[in-house]
């Protein structure tokens, strides 16, 4: 008799073996055809997917590695900004990674910073915070430095805005860890947020120290930076002597990247939003033509009206569209009535 039992009990887990492996199967397949109609264009389509692979994998009552599995595929297809099924697909990961492994996991940690990042981007910024902080707090106590580095600057980076006080602080600690780390191009990159916050708040003197410190790392490892990451630090170098009234160091280094920036392929480059000096109100530009914007600025600042409209004419005689400088034309307008009261 107890023979049988046994073998009743094998063929009954030989059967749910099965069945969950053939659900498996099942929730890859509708996953892989979601990325079929997502690669077309169809978002609406592969979402139907997605979200038939989520069901089929409940009724299943699959709870071991292959759900964890299937989250983590889920999470993926949907875009991080305003998406509220990431949010409940990353809500239920955490879920189940706290049941499996307990609530100091790092995976758990790892799926924190994800939903933090879902819920900033829906405005659920207290939340958010709550969730990092504790990522990193699992962080710091499983010794995962690099992993602490990049929450504590994810955390510094959504408090720029709101509170630009407390992202100094949470800079200044990466900044500790990537110099204790020696990872040069970290420490640039560090800096250059750090200068740009210092920068916002008045700090001119710091924001500057950095920016040259970025600046010598970033010609030591060119190799290492995306391509002209020196350029934005000149132009933020610059602006911020402008920032400080230190016209002739602002304006030989403009004039030393508008030197670089004849070239078309450096003018085509991306780089971040950069400061605005002198009140000015005017949309992203491309580099190149930002730069332009901030050395008229400095001519403005010292009544060097007709040098400013000079280099006006010189940047649209360089290729410069009228479309890029059509958000700007009150200013030049004022610059122009400025020139002809006799400044």
């Amino acid at each position: 008799m107890a023979r049988i039992h046994v073998i009743l009990f094998f063929c009954l887990f030989a059967l749910v073996q099965n069945q969950s492996s053939a659900a498996t199967l099942e929730w890859v397949d509708l996953i892989n055809k979601g990325d079929n109609e997502l690669s077309q264009g169809c978002r609406e389509n592969a979402n139907g997917y997605y979200d038939l692979a989520l069901q089929l994998i409940d009724k299943s009552g699959v709870k071991d590695q292959s759900l964890l599995d299937a989250l983590n595929m889920l999470k993926d297809r949907y875009p991080v900004g305003n998406c509220v099924e990431r949010v409940q697909i990353l809500q239920r990961l955490v879920f189940v990674q706290e049941k499996m492994f307990g609530p100091t996991n790092s995976g758990v940690a790892q799926s924190l910073t994800s939903l933090a990042e879902s819920y900033w981007t829906l405005g659920r910024c207290r939340e958010a915070e709550k969730l990092l902080k504790r990522a990193i707090v699992i962080f710091k106590n499983a010794s995962m430095t690099e992993e602490s580095a990049n929450t504590i600057n994810s955390l510094a980076y959504y408090k720029e805005k709101r509170k630009p006080r407390e992202a100094v602080e949470l800079y200044k600690q990466v900044l500790e860890i990537r110099t204790n780390q020696h990872d040069d191009f970290q420490i640039a990159v560090t800096e250059m947020h750090l200068a740009s916050l210092y920068a916002r708040l008045g700090f001119c003197r710091q924001a500057e120290a950095l920016l040259k410190s970025a600046l010598q790392l970033a010609e030591k490892h060119k190799h290492m930076l995306a391509a002209h990451d020196d350029f934005k630090i000149q132009h933020r170098l610059a602006n911020i002597y402008l920032q400080q009234g230190k016209y002739v160091d602002a304006e030989q280094m403009y004039k030393d990247l508008i030197a670089k920036y004849q070239d078309q392929e450096s003018r085509s480059i991306d780089v971040d939003h950069l400061w605005f000096i002198d009140g000015m109100t005017v949309p992203y530009n491309p580099p190149f033509v930002q730069t332009m914007w901030d050395y008229a600025c400095l001519l403005k600042k010292q009544k060097r009206i007709k040098d400013a409209l000079q280099l006006r004419d010189k940047a649209l005689s360089m290729g410069v569209t009228s479309e890029e400088w059509k958000e700007g034309r009150w200013w030049w307008q004022d610059v122009e009535t400025m020139f002809n009261n006799g400044y």
